[in-house]
């Protein structure tokens, strides 16, 4: 009788509906470097030149379960010398909070940021953000769509600057996975080739320059759209894969914030599963 029942449990326990389970959030480690034509952050120009993009993002489900610490630099790489300004900085605390699982997910993702912006024009060199993103992904295998991914993005600057930033985008994904495998050493090689377009519209009170200060008005931002092409390779038996993005972007600008621009760059990444 004992025995029996252990048995009951134990299918029970395996018979649990997917609904009951944790929802999945973001538990990776990953990193970036890449070069930008301009350095841009949110379409105001730090500078008007070669860029150095960087970046990591760690998980602390340690310490909470949807946790993660994401830092990264924009260093102006020419027309500048160690004494300008155009170098940001910033520190991130990312808190994910998933409302619907896989295939159709969706999350709410809650940031405090802190950025630095050394040798700046201006009094203070830091300041803090408070961040809202509601990030919903789905597909469409039908129509060749992998991901179609959509976000919805809102900061307030809690620091000196009290400005205020809303952002929405869309970014269909399409391509295919060639699998390799080698038979003598019985290994398997997978190669995504993706072309990845994106498309967004914003709105602020940011002004122009490496300062972002704010302007008098709130209103249109500026409407941009890329052209990610993207190379990933992977290997099932080993916990990470490596992205190759070659990107191609055009911004069109609030005259407060610039004029219209284009840019190319180029980024290498990995991603630790």
């Amino acid at each position: 009788m004992i025995k029996r029942s252990l048995l009951v449990l134990l299918a029970a326990g395996l018979a649990t509906p997917a609904a009951a389970q944790p929802l999945p959030v973001d538990d990776s480690l990953g990193a970036f470097v890449g070069i930008d034509s301009r350095l841009l952050w949110r379409a105001v120009t730090l500078a008007d030149g070669l860029g150095l993009q960087s970046g990591a993002s760690v998980c602390l489900s340690s310490l909470a379960r949807g946790l993660q610490l994401e830092l990264r630099g924009s260093t102006a790489l020419e027309s500048r010398d160690r004494f300008r300004y155009g170098d940001q900085y910033a520190a991130s605390m990312h808190y994910q909070i998933p409302l619907q699982r896989p295939p159709a997910s969706t999350s709410l993702v809650v940031l405090f940021t802190e950025y630095l912006t050394p040798h700046s024009a201006i009094s203070r060199d830091h300041s803090e953000e408070l961040g809202l993103s509601l990030l919903h992904t789905f597909r469409i295998p039908a129509a060749g769509v992998r991901t179609i991914r959509t976000a919805l993005d809102a900061a307030k600057d809690i620091g000196y600057r009290h400005t205020t930033w809303l952002h929405g985008s869309a970014a269909a994904s399409f391509g295919t996975t060639i699998i390799k495998v080698d038979t003598t050493a019985q290994t398997e090689t997978r190669h995504t080739i993706m072309a990845i377009l994106i498309a967004g519209l914003s709105a602020s009170d940011l002004g122009g320059g490496p300062s972002g200060l704010p302007s008098a008005d709130f209103g249109f931002h500026a409407a941009d759209l890329e052209l990610d092409l993207e190379h990933s390779l992977g290997n099932p038996e080993r916990p990470f894969a490596t992205t190759s993005t070659l990107r191609f972007g055009l911004i069109s600008r609030s005259s407060r914030v610039g004029p219209d621009i284009g840019w190319v760059g180029l980024r290498e990444s990995i991603l630790f599963f």
